[in-house]
């Protein structure tokens, strides 16, 4: 037998949940999506099932089954729940692994015990405050800062789109915040839990999302709240090791989630093909449909074997086996991909196969597809709240075609912070100024700024301060600060990143200087560094990132689009 295929106790297992979502959740799922109801009840009855305790040792209540099969067992959890309602499913993986597995693999002995048996039971749940406004998986961009006053730790700061984090048993937040900076400058991330109820923190109203409707999401803010010292979850500046460590786990369980939204799809799309009739007999026997469901199956197992791989690898680096670390990472990160994708297409085919009816409220694979909106969504109208023509010039040369509106914003009314701050906030003020007359659009806001000597350099308004600058900029090196700010207008959702990259000027005369001031390209602040424009010639080299020298990053870009659940390739014009 490969090592990846379920045991016999794991199947039995599936079919203990299986039964269990069958009656205890299919009933009354379609109820709590409509009602964006956080089902209580089932969570509680979830827990009395053991399987929030599957990964946890037996003396803070749980199974004692990890490296004995436990972290297959919660994929096979995760998966069967997710095949009846995917909010629920969600739920419990997040519950699980965003969490308990961060206080189980990183807490001391006292907040494990603190916590861990209400967790583990079902009868609280944990979140896991991660994602901000401005930043995600980038570190070096969260802005939520802890400081140590007293023998507590006072935080500020806001996040968003955290689950199981305002629910009614909600219990506590772990958060990422800086508690300060390294030697080579950069942010000191570390990681505290936040108990609910804590004077300063707020769990805001939830999201109304198009999809898991049912599950419970809220932004989050945090003003001078106060917590114990003892609450730091492992080492102090060690929570973005933390949090990558906790996000590999993570994407399996998601796989597994994913795994479920296949085999809903395929069920449901089996059975209706058997019933539904055209011209004379089952719509399963044309071979357009029946095509469709092949793919189904293919791609359900073909994402169940990457998934329950991972899973094993999990399982055995826990029971103490010789386990790569980068093997399971990679082996993470590809079930993840496909699985999801895979979904993604699942539902789409499940629609197609469903015809008009796939779009009925009251049929399951309707809900399917807005339980995966965010890979889902129909391309939206695009629109660049800047006049430069470098950033427009770049995005056409991807592909997309935006609208250029016009922002209006006054940059010399604009305080100067710190350069990435500064440029975060004039990006997101043009997006907003031109989100407010732009419905259902998707807005990208950009601005740019040099940084030289630790000074902002503004934008030269005349040919004199343009030759001035070019003068004292020659022959010197400094930064290149962009801000970026994406808002979809429909769904009210935004995400704002910044990026950095370091510009050495040649170091030309005042006859060259003149011309191309002359040129009237320096003007244009973006234009001024651009590679491709007259000004190439004056860069003498560049560190980092070479779109963001016109303004615009499009890595970060393409990155960002990909969080608010658009496809690239949608975007295209």
């Amino acid at each position: 037998m490969s090592p990846f295929e379920l045991s016999a106790e794991h199947e039995t297992f599936r079919r203990t949940v299986r039964d269990f979502a069958e009656k205890e959740v299919a009933p009354h799922c379609a109820a709590w999506d409509r009602e964006h109801q956080f089902p209580l009840d089932a969570v509680r009855a979830m827990g009395d099932l053991g399987l929030f305790g599957l990964t946890a040792p037996e003396e803070y209540g749980g199974a004692g089954l990890a490296g004995d099969g436990g972290f297959t067992s919660l994929c096979v959890a995760i998966e069967e729940i997710g095949r009846i309602d995917q909010s629920l499913g969600i739920t419990l993986e997040a519950a699980v692994g965003l969490g308990i597995n961060p206080i189980l693999t990183f807490g001391d002995e006292e907040q494990k015990r603190t916590w861990l048996p209400d967790l583990v039971a079902g009868t609280a749940l944990a979140g896991f405050g991660l994602t901000e406004p401005g930043a995600g998986s980038d570190a070096g961009a969260t802005r939520t800062r802890a400081v140590l006053d007293d023998g507590e730790w006072v935080v500020d700061g806001a996040k968003q789109f955290i689950t199981n984090s305002g629910s009614a048993i909600t219990s506590l937040v772990t958060v990422t915040a800086r508690t300060g900076e390294r030697e080579d400058g950069r942010p000191e991330i570390s990681a505290i839990m936040v108990p609910a109820g804590t004077p300063g923190f707020t769990a805001e109203k939830a999201y109304d999302k198009l999809g898991w409707n049912a599950s419970d999401t809220h932004p989050l803010s945090f003003d001078g709240c106060r917590v114990p010292a003892a609450n730091l979850l492992g080492e102090r500046g060690r929570g973005y090791a933390q949090f990558l460590s906790t996000l590999d786990d993570g994407r399996v369980a998601i796989a597994a989630l994913a795994v479920g939204c296949i085999q809903a799809c395929l069920d449901h799309c089996v059975a209706y093909a058997g019933e539904r009739t055209t011209f004379g007999g089952p719509i399963g026997r044309k071979q357009g449909v029946a095509f469709q469901i092949a793919d189904l199956e293919t791609m359900l197992h073909a994402a169940r074997l990457l998934t329950y791989r991972a899973a094993a690898m999990k399982d055995a680096a826990d029971a103490g086996r010789a386990v790569s670390t980068k093997d399971f990472k990679q082996a993470a990160a590809v079930a993840k991909l496909y699985a999801t994708e895979s979904a993604v297409s699942a539902t789409r085919i499940a629609t197609q196969v469903f015809g008009g009816y796939g779009f009925m409220e009251e049929y399951p694979v309707a809900r399917g597809a807005g339980d995966l909106y965010p890979r889902a969504v129909a391309a939206p109208r695009l629109v660049l709240a800047s006049a430069s023509p470098a950033r427009l010039a770049t995005l056409r040369a991807a592909g997309l075609d935006p609208e250029v509106v016009v922002s209006g914003v006054d940059e010399e009314q604009v305080e100067r912070t710190e350069p990435a701050d500064y440029v975060l906030r004039l990006a997101q003020l043009k997006a907003v100024a031109v989100a407010a007359r732009e419905p259902r659009s998707l807005v990208i806001g950009c601005d740019s700024v040099l940084e030289l000597d630790s000074e902002i350099l503004g934008k030269p308004h005349t040919a004199e301060e343009a030759t001035r600058r070019w003068q004292d900029m020659r022959g010197r090196a400094g930064v290149l600060h962009t801000g970026h700010c994406l808002i979809d207008t429909h769904r009210e959702v935004w995400l704002a990143r910044s990026a950095a990259t370091q510009v050495r000027f040649a170091d030309v005369s005042d006859e060259e200087i003149a011309a191309y001031v002359a040129s009237g390209e320096p003007l244009e602040v973006a234009g001024a560094f651009t590679l491709d424009g007259k000004g190439g010639a004056f860069v003498a080299g560049i560190t980092g990132d070479p779109h963001n020298v016109v303004g615009i990053s499009l890595p970060l870009l393409r990155i960002m689009v990909d969080e608010l659940g658009f496809a690239w390739t949608d975007l295209w014009a």
